[in-house]
């Protein structure tokens, strides 16, 4: 897949077209999946970028390049959008739009994996937390939250003791 001017005798003359990258001169090779040449020559191909993917091979515009979808990304040169993994703070199928955390939980890395819930006697309202230190313990002392809890209102007296959901508690 190369080209080269009308009356051309010499092999160097032969350069790569569009969506192929090679020496003039040489053979020519398609670009990969992921990337794309929009001119005739010897320069590479370029990636379709982080965030981004390409089925295409041979391809010749960068509008071949589609968008991950929503709330995750991918590396560069990704040719499948099931290289396109949910963000820290998101969960969901790899190349599927990915769902966000929600309070009482959080998740640190990129990928598939669900999102953690925070300890017992901890709680967040924080919506997509990417790190567990987003769960803060209840405030007073005496009180106790559920796993997962998404609330001071959620940390309620221990038994022995009363007061309102979130503290301060009393002994009885």
């Amino acid at each position: 897949f190369s080209t080269s001017l009308q009356g051309s005798i010499i092999i160097s003359a032969c350069i790569c077209m569009a969506g192929y990258h090679g020496q003039n001169g040489f053979p020519c090779a398609a670009c990969s999946a992921g990337s794309y040449k929009i001119i005739n020559g010897s320069s590479t191909c370029i990636s379709c970028g982080a965030g981004l993917f390409s089925t295409t091979t041979a391809s010749t515009s960068a509008s071949n390049c589609k968008n991950c979808p929503n709330n995750s990304t991918s590396q560069d040169i990704s040719s499948d959008p099931l290289f396109c993994v949910c963000n820290a703070g998101y969960f969901g199928k790899n190349g599927s739009d990915c769902s966000v955390c929600t309070p009482g939980s959080y998740k640190e890395m990129r990928g598939s994996a669900m999102c953690s819930p925070c300890k017992p006697g901890t709680f967040s309202n924080v919506l997509g937390a990417i790190n567990g230190s987003t769960c803060t313990s209840c405030i007073y002392n005496n009180t106790w939250s559920n796993q997962g809890s998404n609330s001071v209102q959620n940390c309620t007296c221990n038994l022995g003791y009363t007061g309102s959901d979130g503290g301060p508690c009393t002994p009885c």
